[in-house]
């Protein structure tokens, strides 16, 4: 399992987390009960629904646990509501994610992109960075609409972006924030002194 991917959903008391990788892993999501006690989790299925997958996210609610794709662009949205026989609601391919978060009501993701345009080489993004932050509405999705469309809410880059990681939703002093923040420098195959260095936004 990518430990970046593992969530829990205090809520419902679920466990989850996805492993895949180009060579060794098609995108296993494991789920776990841990509900009754943290401290013994109950197995409940391992499947390949995240495909690739590497970081996962769980919607607030619990229903549903999204997993991105590694070293390409995808993004999976899985149904938990059975724990025990989950089953894929969509998988977007024109999604270059790392990591991303939920919104509170389940009807937005904030990701951590890591592209520039629908043209740019992805390999190149996550050697060399690019990117930014993306909003989706996922609304049919925590709707449960047959056949669910994902669209674009908007996008966001900024001059020193490195390699977008991940995205937290906070509320400071009453006020929404989503903090932003990348990982490695610039480019992850050198280093100079003059390359940007991750941060957060």
């Amino acid at each position: 399992m990518s430990r970046s991917s593992f969530r829990l959903n205090a809520k419902r008391g679920l466990l989850a987390a996805v492993a895949g990788s180009p060579f060794t892993q098609a995108g296993v999501v494991d789920v776990y009960d841990v509900s009754a006690d943290c401290r013994a989790p109950v197995f409940k299925s391992s499947l390949p629904l995240g495909i690739l997958g590497h970081e996962g996210a769980f919607s607030p609610d619990g229903r549903t646990y999204w997993a991105s794709t590694t070293a390409d662009r995808g993004l999976s949205a899985i149904d938990v509501s059975d724990p025990a026989n989950p089953q894929l609601l969509y998988h977007g391919f024109d999604v270059a994610t790392h990591g991303l978060s939920i919104s509170d009501d389940g009807r937005r993701a904030y990701l951590a992109d890591v592209q520039n345009g629908p043209t740019q080489n992805y390999v190149s993004e996550i050697t060399h960075g690019g990117g930014g932050m993306r909003i989706l509405d996922i609304s049919q999705i925590q709707d449960r609409v047959t056949l669910p469309q994902v669209t674009e809410v908007g996008y966001v880059t900024w001059p020193e972006v490195t390699i977008p990681q991940s995205t937290i939703p906070v509320t400071v002093r009453g006020h929404k924030y989503l903090v932003e923040f990348d990982e490695y420098d610039s480019d992850v195959t050198t280093y100079a002194a003059d390359e940007n260095v991750g941060g957060v936004h």
